[in-house]
């Protein structure tokens, strides 16, 4: 059962802005992931084996942590989104086809 969670006060958050991207998130009052994406010290946590994820859409994330150093994403999206950034057009469009391929054999078989 997820716990609902108390919200600070405003005091609280003249002293921890950095707190807001993880209270505006329209899961705030009941999500129960102990690594929440959009936490200014997730840096610091460890993930356990088991423990549930961050559930709300990557669109979302970025753009309640788009002023987060990692924007909201989870390590291996920011890792994969630095890599994209890294790449020529050239290169972002064989990334791009190249996964268009297999779908269009999917596609093809229905």
């Amino acid at each position: 059962m997820a716990r609902m969670r108390q919200m600070p006060t405003q005091q609280t958050l003249e002293l921890h802005p950095d707190l807001r991207p993880m209270i505006d998130c329209p899961r705030w009052d009941g999500c129960g992931v102990p690594i929440c994406p959009l936490d200014p010290g997730q840096e610091q946590r460890d993930r356990l084996a088991g423990e549930p994820k961050c559930r709300l859409s990557k669109a979302k994330r970025a753009e309640l942590g788009a002023d987060l150093p990692w924007r909201g994403l989870t390590p291996r999206e920011l890792s994969a989104q630095e890599r994209w950034e890294q790449m020529t057009a050239e290169e972002q469009h064989q990334v791009s086809m190249q996964g268009k391929k297999p779908l269009g054999l999917v596609h093809s078989e229905t």
